[in-house]
């Protein structure tokens, strides 16, 4: 039986062994959530990263793409061990989150009930039996109610007055002028009699006196600049942002990763067609795949180096 820990140890670097160690018990149990997260990060980017220089390693070998170095590579065995131990530990520390994750997660809790959610049944009609009814004001007596019910007869206009009003309305207009006829207007109720003589000269404000001006007041002493204020959660600050570089990380490793398949989909195709416009196709993935792999790792170094600010 082959002896797996001399062999991790030669296939991978010193920072992707320590990587492997912390995914496994009892210091993967020993991590919080936070940094379990991040363990989970720098695994994957380290996965995606062996596993883009294999592929790689192996279209290199085959003559199907360009040495990176000064010779191409004659074959891709240790990178591929590589991203064999890589992914077991991406495997183990990802079935701790979730292991995790289903703990915390307390069994028969229901979600709060909304606003818009209506009550039971029950609970109306409790609450119905307690808020008091309504009261009806006090019936009146039947005299009463005749007297109310009761209309007025519907008062119409004389005979005389609306024949007077429909003969107006049917005489013509004289017209033996050029123009209409003008009618002359009533005179109007003289202005004296509508509003009583006011005396204007009463009616103006007096003038006032300008006041006098007030005396400026005495300069105040210079006061000694307050002290700027210190964030009061700065540590709490400094873990936010510590959780969202993580977040970020996760999301841009799997976009690599998900790149990267891509790659190796159009590696494939070109290798398989062997035309212009397959290799073409297969050199723009492979170009993706490395600007997402390059965004990833630059992400993880951004969360470790607010996570070492933090400690």
């Amino acid at each position: 039986m082959p002896n797996f820990s001399v062999e991790e140890r030669r296939a991978l670097s010193d920072e992707e062994l320590d990587l492997a160690t912390q995914s496994r018990q009892p210091r993967l149990a020993a991590l919080s959530d936070d940094a379990l997260a991040m363990l989970i990060v720098r695994l994957r980017a380290a996965r995606d990263k062996a596993r883009g220089r294999g592929n790689r390693q192996a279209r290199e070998a085959r003559g199907k793409a360009d040495p990176a170095g000064a010779q191409p590579a004659s074959g891709n065995a240790g990178t591929v061990q590589k991203e064999k131990y890589l992914t077991a530990a991406l495997r183990r520390a990802t079935l701790e989150q979730k292991r995790r994750k289903a703990a915390g997660a307390q069994p028969g809790t229901s979600a709060p009930r909304t606003a818009e959610a209506a009550p039971p049944a029950s609970e109306t009609k409790s609450e119905d039996a307690t808020v008091p009814a309504e009261t009806a004001p006090p019936a009146m007596p039947a005299a009463a109610k005749k007297a109310t019910v009761a209309r007025k007869p519907a008062t119409r206009s004389n005979a005389a007055a609306r024949g007077a009003r429909a003969k107006a309305a049917a005489q013509p207009t004289d017209r033996r002028g050029s123009g209409a006829r003008k009618v002359a207007k009533p005179k109007a109720a003289p202005a004296a009699a509508e509003t009583p003589d006011i005396d204007t000269t009463a009616a103006k404000p007096a003038l006032k006196a300008n006041p006098a001006p007030k005396p400026k007041p005495a300069p105040k002493a210079a006061l000694a600049p307050e002290p700027a204020a210190v964030p009061e959660d700065a540590a709490s600050t400094s873990t936010a942002l510590v959780k969202d570089l993580t977040e970020k990380a996760a999301r841009r490793a799997a976009k690599a990763d998900k790149a990267r398949l891509k790659a190796d989909k159009a590696a494939r195709q070109a290798e398989k067609l062997g035309n212009k416009k397959s290799r073409k196709a297969s050199k723009k993935a492979e170009e993706k795949a490395r600007k997402a792999d390059r965004k990833a790792r630059k992400t993880v170094r951004q969360a470790r180096k607010a996570a070492a600010d933090l400690t």
